[in-house]
């Protein structure tokens, strides 16, 4: 027992979660990972997920264990990524809100949606993109490293929380500081979006604030389809990306 509770701390990156088909890698099957509970070496997370005894859960050392031992396709994006990018963030006045995306088939197990990790998690399966590969981010913490949305990404899926007049205002909020971004992914981002809405509003916001990568996309190759969109009811329409707007965005 000893040699195992000796590697499994040296394989076991501090403030990550670990999981039991990973456990059982290292010879710890679930009868001799209770054992380790009640000897105080590990605190129980949830059905098959465990914590360091005295290691406290965080929301990114489980991203960790969902990314790498359950093989997740899920990662923190939008608001929660440009975030951990280092762009000014809106603080909420309450619970900080973890903005997390997956694959639309994947669903977060249970021993994640139960435990309370001290934020607002929200979770969003939408197929944003085309099937392409577009390169990840990469945030290191002391012992381990998650991925998650690059800022180009990130400002797609803000702007995928539109819905109305205070949401438009929040993403705008957001979008204006993304002064820095490259223009190539952002080109090959809008042309993989599969939301004709998502690339209005986004370009839309671009020209308003005047963001210099705006004037560096080849518009000619992004579809933008026909017709006009609601976007936030009662808004005024604007008549270069034919969306509906706050009034005070509204420029004929």
């Amino acid at each position: 027992m000893a040699t195992k509770i000796n590697r499994l701390i040296r394989d076991w990156p501090p403030g990550t979660v670990a999981l039991q088909g990973w456990l059982e890698g290292l010879g710890i099957n679930r009868k001799l990972a209770h054992s380790y509970v009640k000897a105080g070496w590990l605190e129980r997370v949830g059905s098959g997920a465990y914590a360091r005894a005295g290691d406290a859960a965080t929301w990114r050392g489980a991203i960790y264990a969902l990314q790498r031992h359950a093989e997740l396709s899920v990662w923190p994006g939008g608001a929660t990524a440009l975030g951990l990018h280092g762009y000014g963030q809106y603080l909420p006045l309450g619970r900080e809100t973890l903005w997390l995306w997956c694959h639309p088939e994947h669903r977060l197990p249970s021993w994640y949606r139960r435990y309370d990790w001290q934020v607002e998690t929200r979770v969003r399966r939408a197929k944003l993109f085309l099937h392409r590969r577009f390169p990840w981010s990469l945030h290191r913490q002391d012992h381990f490293s998650i991925v998650f949305s690059p800022p180009e990404r990130a400002a797609f899926e803000v702007v995928y929380e539109v819905s109305d007049a205070s949401t438009f205002e929040w993403a705008a909020e957001l979008v204006q500081g993304l002064v820095n971004l490259r223009p190539k992914p952002m080109q090959e981002y809008f042309e993989a979006c599969t939301s004709i809405r998502v690339k209005r509003i986004l370009m839309f916001l671009a020209s308003h604030y005047r963001l210099p990568w705006y004037d560096r996309l080849d518009r000619s190759r992004i579809e933008l389809g026909k017709g006009k969109r609601q976007v936030v009811q009662g808004g005024r329409l604007d008549s270069q990306f034919q969306i509906t707007v706050p009034g005070v965005f509204a420029h004929g």
